[in-house]
């Protein structure tokens, strides 16, 4: 395939809209849910945790331009994953990537039926569940992401209207000093490890940065741009979750969307909650179509490894509609579940966007590292499996409690 002209690829701010794009998702809803859970300390570990992520999106692009510069055909992150480990890195990545695809598509599709319900609040719960549904089901019937390209702007005006929803509840909470002020912590322990993994659950995505880096005009600026991203997606985050917890304190729901569309308001007020719940359930709505196509795109290229060939039309529209209703079911046992759902690809982004990263660039590099950087190195891969051991095994069993409490 030609390789497109220069003048056509995308310019530094291009690039660094379409990160933020990349990183940015549903999650943002639950991002004051992590200080409700962790208290105020909840933003400086988004902190800690988006420069660190940042630092190892860095690395694995520059694990990726090797491959280019050794000529690896069409190279991928899959194929990163054959050159570093052999045909098992290879399927721990292809594994770990249609795990977090996969686990995705039940989480918005929650996110779509309970923001849908908070909207449509005069219907039976049920009801607007199945017509949610039913409305997802044509979807299907997609077949490439040419209808549902222009949508990225889109989502980018339903995070601004999130912003926006919170900083008005948080300016009236500040200005009606009648009102108790919400309860708030300084720090709480116990809340650490869901909050570590809910706020990875945002800030994986190193999987789609090797397409991003191929479309910019300047590669060699390419750091640079993903470091002021990374800015704005901290920035980003750290506005609804600070602006969300100083507004609903510890009673902060999983879904933020949750908090924002109770009490009374004003006419500007009902409006404006009418807006954000209407467009981010669009934009999930949306997404949803287009996950369930990266997904059976990801289960095409290992068909293709294993046969030599790609999915018919028929064979591709079976895969379609089996993930769209494997993801429903899901979506339906872990309803009540969201936060454990969404916790489950923070940890798995721990594999895929800490650890795996750190190792393909320290493979790649190792002969020419300095011994502190080797050290370096170590240090900062074990720390990261600490961390997934604990956040797993914490989050595990708050689970298990929370089915024997709602059993």
């Amino acid at each position: 395939m030609a390789e497109k002209p220069q003048a056509r690829k995308s310019s530094d701010l291009q690039t660094a809209f379409n990160i933020v794009n990349n990183y940015v998702g549903m999650t943002l809803l639950s991002f004051p849910f992590c200080s409700g859970q962790a208290g105020w300390a909840g933003s400086g570990m988004l902190l800690l945790l988006s420069a660190f992520c940042a630092y190892t999106g860095w690395l694995v692009v520059q694990a990726y331009a090797v491959l280019v510069a050794e000529g690896w055909p069409a190279p991928s992150y899959a194929q990163l994953g054959q050159r570093c480990l052999g045909p098992p890195g290879k399927w721990l990545v292809l594994f770990s990537s249609t795990l977090e695809t996969f686990i995705a598509i039940p989480g918005m599709m929650i996110g779509i039926w309970k923001n849908a319900a908070l909207l449509l609040h005069t219907i039976p719960q049920m009801w607007v569940i199945a017509g949610c549904i039913a409305v997802s089901l044509p979807a299907n019937l997609l077949k490439d992401f040419t209808m549902l390209s222009s949508l990225s702007l889109f989502g980018i005006v339903s995070i601004l209207l999130v912003a926006a929803a919170v900083a008005f509840d948080a300016t009236s909470s500040a200005s009606d000093p009648s009102a108790p002020p919400p309860p708030h912590e300084v720090l709480n322990v116990g809340g650490l490890p869901m909050a570590a993994s809910i706020t990875l659950a945002g800030l994986t995505g190193h999987v789609g940065l090797f397409p991003i880096y191929e479309e910019m005009r300047t590669p060699t600026r390419f750091r640079g741009t993903l470091y002021t991203s990374f800015g704005a997606i901290f920035a980003i985050y750290a506005f609804v979750q600070l602006g969300g917890y100083f507004a609903y304190g510890s009673e902060t729901s999983v879904l933020v969307t949750n908090n924002i569309a109770r009490g009374s308001r004003g006419a500007i007020g009902s409006v404006l909650v009418g807006t954000v719940l209407a467009a981010i359930t669009f934009k999930l709505y949306c997404s949803v179509a287009g996950t369930v196509l990266v997904l059976v795109d990801i289960f095409e290229n290992a068909y293709f490894e294993m046969r030599g060939s790609k999915f018919d039309d028929a064979a591709a529209l079976r895969c379609r509609l089996g993930s769209w209703a494997s993801a429903v079911a899901i979506a339906m046992l872990s309803y009540s579940s969201l936060q454990y759902v969404t916790a489950l690809i923070g940890i798995n982004s721990i594999i895929i966007s800490v650890l795996l990263p750190l190792y393909f660039y320290c493979k790649l590099h190792w002969p020419t590292m300095a011994w502190s950087r080797k050290l370096w190195f170590v240090m900062l891969a074990l720390l990261s499996a600490l961390m997934a051991v604990v956040v797993a095994c914490v989050d595990t069993q708050e689970f298990i409690r929370s089915l024997g409490t709602s059993g």
